[in-house]
């Protein structure tokens, strides 16, 4: 999956666990 824009790596990686 691409990062969105606005996200950070840590962020994106919390948002696919949740």
């Amino acid at each position: 999956m691409r990062l969105t824009r606005g996200l950070t790596t840590k962020e994106w990686c919390y948002n696919k666990r949740t």
